[in-house]
């Protein structure tokens, strides 16, 4: 089974609620069936090491292929850029970083050039800087860089950024670490020179991590530390470096908060949505909302550890559910893919990765056609990280239901694929029967009748 749709019981009262308010969910099995890892990279071992390895980043979809970077590897032993299909083929290595290398963190892609950063010192002087921007083509024309920045920390720009996002030819990311009170930065890039937006002085936040979120001239980001209680913060920060604003001071594992945040944030609507990487009822890591505004927050899971996984990464967004990894936990210890409903229900492990696949990295995974692609750090079938796919199943048909005198009509657009099932309660123990009734099509509609006395019953979709 893919996924489902609670629909209705079939007590009028219950139908006339569920028909104002109905969710869709997963399905609980596990959806490893349709995990395909696209392409493995290259054991270091072997001295032949020409495509990278240990992909920390993720991808990025661009028409069906998807580029990512590696930290290591590739002719000039210092990371890539390469390119797959998303069916694993015609893998190639469109870039290779050489002394100012390797790249880590997020990238961004625009006009053929990728924006990346490294947080590995350049000489600049005979002086360590805090790290570099890097622009690089893409199409195959170079292997040198078009563009380079190098942080220098003796000026206040910041040491160690990353968490790169590009707006009107802007880039705007954070630092770990550095600027004026030494607990990082928000930057802006204009493709020549940085300028440091604001520097954390703890109480707001400390060292922060991940990529911002741009929205109507304001960014938003993850503090992994400081706040009122030391465990991190959300902030909100105009592009001109005014109106900073603390959002939310993580409690750790009080209230059952999280702690620790290593990955940005997503926006839907007016909400933040976000992870932690500590702390929560169970103290690995939890999934977090947040109004834009500050209010509401709201811990939408706890990882437990075990089967749902812990450490979690980025999420992703797609109508109402999130996607997104952890990096350890799961039936094999080294990491998960997850779905969760936005209101907090529905928590399924899509995929839990074996000692094979290896874990993957804090990076937002990609979902495109009902697809989701995404990397692993290291291990594979030749050791240094992979290139995978998990395929979500065809979207469910929408089921509704229509009271009609005494009886309730359950209806959704014909589909062999799908079929009605029952329960009469909806508790972890709920036990899922097909209806008996056969549907009947009228007007394209697969149609069940179905009567409103009796035991109260629960229906949704499944394949």
């Amino acid at each position: 089974m893919q996924s489902v749709i609670i629909a209705s019981c079939v007590r009028s009262l219950c139908v006339r609620l569920l028909l104002l308010s109905f969710a869709i969910y997963p399905s609980i099995s596990l959806l490893s069936q349709n995990f395909k890892t696209l392409y493995a990279f290259t054991d270091f071992s072997n001295g032949t090491n020409s495509d990278g390895g240990y992909p920390v980043s993720g991808v990025i979809l661009i028409g069906n292929t998807l580029y990512g970077t590696t930290t290591a590897g590739g002719s000039g032993w210092a990371g890539t850029v390469y390119s797959v299909n998303t069916d694993g083929t015609a893998f190639q290595v469109v870039f290779a970083f050489r002394g100012w290398g390797p790249p880590g963190g997020a990238f961004v892609i625009s006009d053929n050039i990728l924006y990346t950063t490294s947080v590995q010192p350049v000489k600049s002087g005979g002086i360590d800087s805090g790290g570099s921007i890097i622009e690089v083509p893409i199409d195959g024309t170079s292997q040198f860089a078009i563009n380079f920045y190098v942080f220098e920390p003796i000026f206040g720009d910041g040491t160690g950024p990353e968490g790169v996002i590009l707006s009107d030819s802007i880039l705007y990311g954070v630092t770990r670490s550095g600027g004026q009170n030494a607990y990082g930065t928000v930057y802006a890039y204009d493709g020549s020179i940085v300028t440091n937006l604001y520097s954390f002085d703890g109480s707001g936040g400390a060292n922060p991590h991940g990529s911002l979120v741009l929205y109507n001239g304001t960014l938003y980001g993850v503090n992994r530390l400081g706040g009122s209680w030391g465990y991190g913060t959300v902030y909100a920060l105009n592009t001109d470096g005014s109106g900073f604003k603390t959002l939310h001071h993580f409690r750790g594992s009080s209230d059952g908060e999280g702690a620790n945040p290593l990955s940005g944030l997503i926006l839907g609507g007016d909400t933040l949505f976000g992870s932690t990487s500590s702390g929560g009822a169970f103290s690995n890591g939890t999934i977090f909302s947040v109004s834009t505004n500050g209010t509401g927050f709201t811990t939408l899971h706890s990882f437990t550890g075990g089967g749902d996984g812990a450490k979690p990464g980025a999420v992703n967004l797609s109508g109402n559910m999130l996607y997104g990894t952890t990096a350890e936990g799961g039936a094999w210890g080294r990491g998960t893919v997850f779905a969760l409903g936005t209101d907090g229900s529905g928590f399924t492990t899509l995929h839990s990765f074996n000692e094979v696949e290896g874990p993957p990295p804090p990076a937002k995974m990609v979902l495109s056609s009902n697809t989701l692609y995404g990397t692993t750090v290291w291990n594979g079938t030749k050791g240094s990280g992979t290139v995978f796919s998990i395929w979500l199943g065809d979207a469910p048909p929408q089921l509704t239901i229509t009271p009609s005198g005494p009886n309730v009509v359950l209806s959704w657009p014909a589909n062999d694929n799908f079929f009605l099932q029952f329960t009469t309660n909806l508790d972890s123990a709920a036990v899922w029967t097909k209806v008996s009734t056969a549907p009947v099509v009228i007007g394209g509609l697969d149609t069940v009748t179905n009567p409103m006395s009796g035991t109260q019953r629960f229906f949704r979709l499944s394949q």
